[in-house]
């Protein structure tokens, strides 16, 4: 994936991607439960990068939808405390 190769490989995406734990869903084939997931999350297109906290509740920002630069990925990842 593109956000691999530019931004979890960069030194600085790195040392901020180390604070949180990434949980990826493949969704190349649609079905029941990932619309369900979808729906839940109110994901509206692919790829999308949901931040939950630390007790597992959703964060309204940041939340990533498309492709960032990874600039602004890392700024987005740093937001979160």
């Amino acid at each position: 994936m593109e956000r691999d190769i530019h931004v979890f490989s960069h030194p600085d995406g790195l040392s901020e991607a180390q604070r949180f734990v990434a949980m990826k869903l493949a969704a190349t084939e649609i079905d029941e439960a990932t619309e369900a997931l979808f729906k839940r999350y109110s994901v509206m297109g692919l790829p999308t990068v949901l931040f939950f906290d630390s007790d597992g509740e959703l964060l309204d920002n940041p939340r990533v939808t498309g492709m960032v630069p990874a600039a602004k990925f890392r700024e987005f990842m740093g937001r979160v405390e």
